[in-house]
């Protein structure tokens, strides 16, 4: 009997790891941009794509680019099937990425069994496992595939007597689609000069060659960055954070450094204790660091120090010295360290740096496999039993993944301190009925985060449905007197609650505000319609209507609403 190849022992221990998403929903982002977004309901809407933002079809921020992630979300509505047919994608996806580092070790130096070793820890790793689990996650994995597949093509190119236009322009190719599925994939001139700088084989002779990689590459992100200005209006760089989201958002920055080096403390933990996970690291589950005297900080620098030096080794250790580089030039454009990103922390921008972690642990097997005897065996045991302990964490892990109230649930318990965190619990509970339970995670939210407009309004209309009237007013006069510029819900639920009392001008001044802070949401439009109607001004209230029905062409309330409305201005 025929022993399977290598590539398809990674592609199975992939797949058995992640078998389970196969039964799992949609959670977070992926009810949008799956279910809701209009863009890749058809696959004739693919070309828009390329001259559109990510969030363009739903409410977002308008400085993302990812137009090949859509497409193959696009493809996949196309041919039906529901979330299974979606989490298979990422699980297929997911498999080739892990077998494409197969080639990509032993070009790194690995020896067979080495770099065999190290494939299958990326593929079980469970770190990796929030970019595979949720099917917006992919943008990871068809950035890694980009980067990955582009170092092996400048590989050959280099590999060939006088170079490859081939794989040279199939290089341009891999490196212009993982772009086009995220931003992260920005991190390749920095890989190609860390393997061009450390790795195996004479280094003048080749740079004729390696000038003309270089060379390409500049034109594929010359390329690249020209539509993204031309798409988004600028580089989209400098989009407003919430600091909610990144509590260094709007930190100096000294701040960014300090928190940043603890951030890598943090990251090195999940690459190599990742037992406990969690999708959600925004305020309060991330502490601003003033000072550089904490332990955070010291540990990060110390970190840094001791991969610096590794690296400066070179080529007497090539694959831990390549590992250490590719760590620190893979983690350190999103560390928001040089600038300022949309999150403190993230599990899925784990996905690329964690090569390095399986390229090092690759190399000190490679010593244990030469030095034989007891040595070898114990290094094959301790290989073998790590893992398989990394298959059961993933396997564990996707199962949080089932709906969006598991993963609520297990988020709250891996970060409890997390206000974002009881919010996301909030909303599955109210979803389901669970009333007094989601009033209790939204003021568990509050009394993390004072400041959380959206978990006043929330805990406002959880309040209504409750029957306590006076509680949701004084929850949404809390949300009014803290809503940051675009949230209108507050002054609309608040606008909503006076009417009741007859109190129209106040209320139609606060419905008004509502309007004007989130135009695109069809209750607020209904809510202002009805402010109208009550003040007499007809015809506002039918304009009003008439910009919620086509904010929600569906909403047979609103349909019916209008029509009473439009019945009466024509007697």
């Amino acid at each position: 009997m025929r022993r399977l190849p290598p590539f398809l022992w990674v592609s199975l221990a992939a797949g058995v790891a992640y078998w389970p998403t196969l039964g799992n929903g949609l959670c977070r982002d992926d009810v949008e941009q799956v279910f809701r977004n209009p863009l890749t309901a058809s696959l004739a809407n693919i070309p828009r794509l390329l001259g559109t933002s990510y969030w363009a079809g739903v409410d977002g921020p308008p400085n993302l680019y990812r137009p090949l992630t859509l497409a193959t979300i696009a493809v996949e509505r196309s041919l039906g099937g529901g979330p299974a047919l979606h989490h298979a994608g990422n699980l297929l996806l997911h498999a080739a990425a892990s077998a494409l580092a197969l080639p990509l070790f032993r070009r790194l130096g690995l020896g067979p069994a080495a770099a065999l070793a190290a494939a299958l820890l990326l593929a079980l790793h469970p770190a990796r496992s929030e970019a595979v689990c949720e099917v917006v996650g992919r943008a990871e994995i068809l950035a890694f595939l980009g980067v990955a597949g582009a170092l092996l093509l400048e590989a050959r190119h280099r590999g060939r007597p006088g170079g490859s236009p081939r794989a040279l322009a199939g290089m341009g190719a891999a490196l212009l689609g993982g772009l086009l599925a995220k931003e992260t994939a920005v991190v390749f001139p920095l890989a190609l000069l860390v393997v061009h700088l450390l790795g195996a084989g004479p280094i003048l002779p080749a740079w004729p060659r390696r000038l003309r990689s270089y060379a390409v590459t500049a034109a594929v992100l010359g390329t690249y960055f020209a539509i993204r200005v031309a798409v988004l209006g600028g580089l989209g760089t400098r989009c407003p954070v919430s600091r909610l989201d990144n509590p260094v958002a709007d930190s100096a920055g000294a701040v960014r450094l300090w928190t940043g080096l603890e951030g890598l403390v943090r990251y090195a933990g999940l690459a190599l204790f990742p037992g406990t996970l969690s999708a959600d690291y925004s305020l309060a589950a991330v502490v601003p660091r003033e000072s550089p005297w904490g332990a955070g900080p010291l540990l990060g620098a110390v970190l840094v120090l001791v991969l610096v030096l590794v690296l400066a080794r070179g080529r007497v250790q090539t694959p831990l010295a390549l590992a250490s580089a590719w760590l620190l030039a893979s983690l350190a454009p999103f560390s928001n360290i040089p600038f300022a990103m949309g999150y403190a922390l993230s599990e899925r921008l784990l996905y690329t740096p964690l090569l390095g972690v399986a390229l090092a642990s690759g190399a000190l097997l490679d010593r244990a496999l030469a030095a034989g005897g007891g040595k070898r065996a114990a290094a094959l045991a301790a290989a073998a039993g790590l893992l398989v302990a990394a298959g059961l964490r993933t396997l564990s892990r996707t199962l949080d993944w089932r709906s969006p109230e598991t993963l609520a649930e297990a988020t709250v318990a891996a970060v409890p301190e997390s206000a974002r965190a009881w919010f996301g619990l909030g909303e599955v509970r109210a979803s389901a009925g669970r009333l007094d339970e989601a009033r209790a995670s939204y003021e568990r939210a509050l009394a993390i985060h004072a400041g959380y407009a959206e978990a006043a309004v929330n805990l406002g209309s959880t309040l209504l449905r409750l029957g306590r009237a006076a509680d949701a007013e004084a929850a949404f006069r809390r949300a009014v007197e803290i809503s940051p510029p675009g949230l209108g819900g507050a002054f609309s639920n608040l606008g909503s609650i006076l009417l009741r009392r007859g109190e129209v001008p106040e209320a139609v001044r606060l419905l008004e505000e509502g309007a004007r802070r989130e135009p695109r949401q069809p209750a607020v439009q209904a809510n202002l319609a009805e402010g109208y109607y009550l003040a007499g001004r007809l015809g506002e209230a039918l304009a009003a209507l008439d910009r919620a029905a086509a904010l929600a062409p569906g909403d047979a309330r609103i349909a019916a609403r209008r029509e009473e409305l439009r019945r009466r201005l024509a007697r």
